[in-house]
C-alpha cells in the first residue's frame, strides 16, 4: 500500500513539473518572438542587428526591465503578506479577547 502512495506522489510532482515547464516555455517563446511577426516568424526571421554591442545593450535593457518587474511583484507580495498578517492578527486578538463570541469570516473594518 505504501508503494502506491509513493507512486501517486511521484506522478503529481511529474505532472506539476511538466505544467510549470510548459508555462515557462510558452512565456519564453512569446517574450523572445519578434514583435512584427509574432510566434509564426520566430524561426524564419533572423535578428537584423548583428553588432554585438547593440545586442548586448538590448539584452541588458531586457534584463533591467525583467528585474524591475520582479521587484514590483515582490513588493506586491510583501504588501499582500503584511495585510494578511494584520487581518489574521486582528482576528486572533478578537478571538482571544472574547472566546465565546461568534466567529466572523471577515472582520468588519
Amino acid at each position: 500500500m505504501k508503494v502506491e502512495v509513493k507512486k501517486r506522489r511521484l506522478h503529481k510532482g511529474l505532472v506539476a513539473g511538466l505544467v510549470v515547464g510548459g508555462i515557462i516555455g510558452v512565456t519564453a517563446v512569446v517574450m523572445f518572438a519578434p514583435r512584427s511577426g509574432g510566434v509564426a516568424a520566430l524561426g524564419s526571421a533572423a535578428p537584423k542587428k548583428t553588432d554585438p554591442k547593440e545586442l548586448l545593450a538590448q539584452a541588458q535593457a531586457y534584463l533591467a526591465a525583467a528585474r524591475e518587474q520582479v521587484r514590483q511583484a515582490v513588493d506586491e507580495g510583501k504588501a499582500a503578506s503584511a495585510a494578511t498578517k494584520r487581518d489574521l492578527t486582528a482576528r486572533y486578538e478578537a478571538t482571544r479577547a472574547n472566546p465565546d463570541a461568534p466567529r466572523l469570516l471577515r472582520p468588519s473594518t
